[in-house]
């Protein structure tokens, strides 16, 4: 009889603990959609804190300039009249023995017309390095809806 509550002690335990970290990581929340996006490789900059929404090509030219790139680095091409680009810099944790990796998911809630970035950090058995660029090319959004960063640690 033990045996048995312990055995369904634990299978309540694990199922709890793999279905929360699954469904905050890759679902958006039934309020929310989730939005197809385009991970693009962008140089590495120096390491801040910012969050990105660059929604021309004057800015994006801009904030890539202002960090003094090597002249040879060319960035690549974005249609601005049909992309929106989201971005966000993440500072490594250098007291965590295990590697880790970010999972990116976008989703979008219609009646308040909000975007929510979500970053999470997952531990995997491949190597990971820091800093991370987190950039997501989303369809174009209305400069009246809101967006959103969460990161989870």
């Amino acid at each position: 009889m033990k045996k048995m509550a312990l055995y369904y002690s634990l299978l309540i335990i694990l199922i709890f603990n793999n279905s929360c970290r699954k469904d905050e990581v890759n679902i958006c929340s039934k309020e929310y959609s989730s939005v197809e996006f385009e991970n693009i490789n962008l140089p590495q900059i120096p390491f801040t804190n910012a969050e990105y929404i660059i929604q021309d090509d004057s800015t994006y030219q801009e904030i890539f300039k202002s960090f003094n790139l090597d002249s040879a680095v060319v960035l690549p091409n974005i249609d601005f009249t049909q992309k929106t680009l989201l971005g966000q810099y993440l500072k490594p944790y250098p007291e965590r023995k295990k590697n880790y990796k970010y999972i990116k998911k976008v989703c979008f809630h219609e009646i308040e017309k909000k975007y929510l970035y979500k970053i999470s950090l997952v531990e995997t058995n491949e190597r990971a390095i820091f800093p991370i660029s987190n950039w997501a090319l989303i369809p174009k959004t209305p400069s009246n809806n809101l967006i959103e960063f969460k990161v989870k640690y």
